[in-house]
């Protein structure tokens, strides 16, 4: 079977009412709010099929291009860093903010893979594109450490969650037997990029300054991310149109807003995000601090996160076994044979 018809198997049925995809659910039906049967994912589903075979080949040309985008972005940044560090005189911060950038991104993914279930995969990549945006000028227009870190940040927030979401994008308009080779598309920039990155970051200093071989991906990246968007709403408004998704109600008409805020804390696990990044953070960020320097490690500013990270440990094991929604749940066993098999899989990192 060519890669044409086994990237369409499942997904071509637009046209036919007796599809699980194209069947209205009955809209007092109770509401899950994350899941195989949330009202979101039902939508997406419903959007997924109504995708042609040229919306998938437009997808997939998207997906590369901004994947090339954010991947050499990605390397020429990783390069720039120790010159911004070094403009700021604080060289040695450097590790603290690739720490910090790192807690960031472990409990960004889990929260955009939710959120993009429930309102929508669209959506969430023009969120994802704002904070990459913004985090990117914020970091090239900072005058202070301080301020380049808050920008790396917000810039991993977005980097993450575009990362995250075109992965999804791939599984949403493919079959589980063509699934990981078109997974594929999103990495292949990456391998292009090790070799063109160097001499991209050699020539931008020749002419002008770190800030802007970082700043100018507050422009390229936006435009590179157009055709993902645009093709994304072409076929949402599509499925609109042919009334498919009348029957489908989204989160927030079930819910109304302010229930809908409730129950998002509840199962984004916010309470559980905020104490895992803190005590990461408090544990991790230390270790950037002291260095190799021993006088160091006798001071307030090294202990005294030390002992609140180690100290918040118990107490984010005691919430994730007691809460509603928990972000690690270890009553199940699978967990910790996913987190083993992620944790390798970056070993190559």
């Amino acid at each position: 079977m060519s890669l044409v018809k086994e990237m369409n198997v499942d997904h071509d049925v637009s046209g036919d009412p007796k599809h699980p995809h194209n069947q209205a659910v009955p809209l007092d039906e109770p509401a899950n709010l994350l899941g195989q049967g949330s009202p979101g994912v039902r939508r997406i589903e419903v959007i997924t099929s109504h995708f042609r075979l040229s919306d998938r080949i437009c997808l997939f040309f998207a997906i590369f291009l901004i994947a090339y985008v954010y991947g050499l972005d990605g390397t020429v940044r990783y390069t720039y860093q120790p010159y911004a560090t070094e403009s700021y005189g604080k060289h040695s911060l450097l590790a603290t903010i690739n720490v910090l950038r790192a807690v960031i991104a472990a409990a960004a993914q889990p929260t955009a893979a939710k959120i993009a279930d429930v309102f929508g995969r669209a959506e969430l990549i023009l969120v994802s594109i704002i904070f990459y945006t913004v985090g990117t000028i914020v970091e090239s227009c900072s005058t202070s450490l301080e301020g380049f870190a808050a920008g790396a940040v917000i810039y991993q927030i977005g980097y993450t969650s575009i990362m995250l979401l075109v992965e999804v994008l791939v599984a949403d308009v493919t079959s589980s037997r063509s699934r990981l080779l078109f997974s594929y598309v999103p990495a292949l920039p990456f391998i292009i990029n090790t070799w063109i990155s160097g001499n991209l970051t050699t020539a931008v200093l020749k002419v002008t300054n770190w800030q802007w071989g970082i700043g100018m991906f507050a422009i390229i990246y936006p435009v590179c991310a157009l055709p993902l968007i645009t093709v994304l709403f072409i076929v949402q408004r599509r499925a609109r149109k042919t009334g498919a998704l009348e029957s489908y109600k989204s989160s927030m008409q079930l819910l109304g807003k302010r229930q809908l805020a409730v129950e998002l804390f509840a199962h984004l696990d916010i309470v559980g995000n905020i104490l895992l990044i803190a005590m990461m953070a408090c544990i991790l960020v230390p270790f950037t601090l002291a260095g190799g320097v021993t006088s160091q490690w006798k001071t307030a500013k090294v202990i005294a996160p030390l002992v609140i990270g180690v100290l918040l440990i118990p107490v984010w094991i005691f919430w994730e076994k007691t809460c509603q929604y928990p972000m690690l749940p270890f009553k199940v066993s699978q967990i910790f044979q996913a987190t083993l098999m992620g944790f390798t899989n970056q070993l190559w990192s």
